[in-house]
Order: C-alpha cells, then sequence, then structure tokens
C-alpha cells in the first residue's frame, strides 16, 4: 500500500535542507499551525509552552520535509 505525499506551504526565516519528524496541527481561531519537532518528546513540550492542556500524542503525525524555503 502507498501513501500520497501531501504538500504544505511551510513559511520559515531560514531555508530548511531536509528534516524528519513529527508534526502536529493546531487551531487556534481561524488560524491553523502546523508545528514539526524532531521527536514525540520535544513536540509535546512545545505545544504545551504554546497551549498548555491542548496537545494530544495520538494526533502526532510522521513528517518529512524534503526541501523548505
Amino acid at each position: 500500500m502507498s501513501t500520497q505525499l501531501k504538500s504544505e506551504l511551510i513559511t520559515r526565516k531560514t531555508p530548511v535542507g531536509g528534516f524528519t519528524g513529527v508534526g502536529a496541527q493546531v487551531e487556534n481561531g481561524e488560524d491553523r499551525i502546523f508545528i514539526v519537532a524532531e521527536n514525540g518528546e520535544v513536540l509535546l513540550a512545545q505545544l504545551e509552552q504554546l497551549m498548555p492542556g491542548v496537545a494530544n500524542p495520538e494526533t502526532f503525525v510522521p513528517v518529512t520535509i524534503i526541501q523548505a524555503k
């Protein structure tokens, strides 16, 4: 079984050559924010700092960024 790659627009201050980790989408009103981190523990810590009590590790998805500018 193959998986379709989903392309997302990523805004960064500096380019990223490549990255593999986990990500989670957070909605804040009408804003959708996708946060990516090295692993689930780091991602959970980031989300807890931004939005305490909202993080759900069950919603984390594997992420591979091939190139982001």
